[in-house]
């Protein structure tokens, strides 16, 4: 399948409108942009394409290739596909653009900088198809009318995250450009559906189906609903509570205990403390879109993603830290 969606046009602060009732959020309707769309192959491989004959294998290895024969019928000799090239296949199209534009300005936020494990990649994914599914329902048009994205752009010290909806077919029915007439409504029912679930992180019954199988790793309503209260109000997330703390390191207490560790609850300084064979760190464990704490002595600072989505790497911090 095609990854994301590419577009380079950087946006024109003139033709960027604010959006009511968002006050970090501004939308530029854009006519005519062109789209490319890239299928990078199999772990980013590629294909390999004989220039003579025009047979195909995904990925870059030369011997699948040799079995493959010509892609035409009627061919009296056998071509040994000497002469081929490893490519990526895409193609590039223009059509009508909504783009949405939350600035993360705020020096408390991590914009993608702090942890190899972002949460902006997660938020702005999970926010993309919420819209898309919520403007599918309030258009009663097909999903697959609609595409939607993101882009991550570092913008100083900050970052901009775009959300972009685009009509699917070149020259489409403009139903992109629509939106941005109810932009402020369509904003709060993709909150409501992003909030009005149970589920741990995604499901059925929110954000996944089968047409986005292909981002379900990546699906978050909660990461969803943290930039969505950013774009809003500028809210950022409060700290944890110690209770909060407590509850996100459970899933390692057993095996921290088995290590021959001791838990408690240091209630100065906010944080865990954790014992092993006469050494103590302090545990912190902070919301994950905020940017990491300054370091400090005996203190070991993990964002809360971390024992949700890297169970072994938080648990070799921890341990490490120990030693």
């Amino acid at each position: 399948s095609a990854q994301t969606p590419v577009y380079s046009t950087l946006p024109d602060a003139s033709l960027m409108e604010p959006v009511a009732g968002w006050s970090h959020v501004r939308m530029a309707r854009r006519t005519d942009q062109h789209i490319i769309m890239v299928n990078e192959g199999p772990d980013g491989k590629g294909f390999l394409v004989c220039n003579d004959c025009g047979a195909a294998v995904p990925g870059d290895d030369e011997k699948a290739l040799h079995d493959v024969r010509r892609p035409y019928p009627g061919a009296k000799t056998r071509c040994m596909h000497r002469n081929h090239t490893n490519v990526n296949l895409g193609y590039d199209f223009v059509t009508d653009m909504l783009v949405l534009e939350i600035p993360l300005d705020d020096p408390a936020l991590d914009a993608g900088r702090d942890h190899p494990m972002t949460w902006l990649q997660r938020a702005a994914q999970s926010l993309a198809e919420a819209l898309r599914m919520t403007v599918s329902k309030e258009l009663d048009i097909e999903y697959t009318e609609l595409v939607s994205g993101y882009r991550i752009r570092q913008q100083g010290k900050g970052a901009c995250v775009d959300i972009y909806l685009y009509d699917s077919l070149s020259s489409g029915a403009g139903y992109a450009l629509r939106l941005a007439d109810d932009l402020p409504g369509l904003l709060t029912s993709a909150q409501s559906l992003l909030a009005g679930c149970t589920c741990d992180s995604a499901c059925y019954n929110c954000l996944k189906h089968y047409r986005n199988q292909y981002v379900h790793a990546m699906l978050d309503r909660h990461a969803a609903l943290v930039l969505l209260a950013w774009a809003e109000t500028g809210r950022i997330a409060p700290p944890l509570s110690l209770a909060k703390q407590k509850a996100k390191l459970a899933p390692l207490q057993n095996i921290l205990a088995a290590a021959g560790c001791t838990i408690t609850c240091d209630d100065a300084s906010g944080s865990l403390r954790i014992e092993r064979v006469g050494r103590a760190i302090r545990l912190l464990i902070y919301p994950w879109m905020n940017r990491t704490p300054q370091k400090m002595a005996g203190i070991l600072a993990l964002p809360d993603a971390l024992f949700k989505y890297a169970k072994p790497y938080a648990l070799e911090s921890i341990l490490n830290a120990l030693r």
